[in-house]
């Protein structure tokens, strides 16, 4: 796969259907089916920084459609 210069690829582990980048530009959250995860943006890298995912909430009872950080605060909803 070829990707256009200065593009950043990050692999989360499965299919996103949810990404919301943070108020101060500093994170993001991306969610789907069986990922939810934040990732720092150091450079030209994401750090993941924390999964709220485990297996035993995998399935379409716990997926995520959509997230959206707090515009003042560091909250997710």
């Amino acid at each position: 796969i070829e990707y256009e210069p200065g593009l950043i690829v990050c692999s989360v582990g499965d299919r996103c259907t949810a990404l919301s980048l943070s108020p101060d530009r500093t994170s993001v959250a991306v969610g789907g089916r069986d990922v939810f995860k934040i990732f720092a943006l150091q450079g030209d890298k994401f750090i993941e920084t924390k999964s709220m995912r485990s297996k035993r909430t995998e399935g379409l009872k716990f997926s995520v459609n959509d997230i959206k950080w707090h515009p003042q605060s560091t909250y997710i909803a």
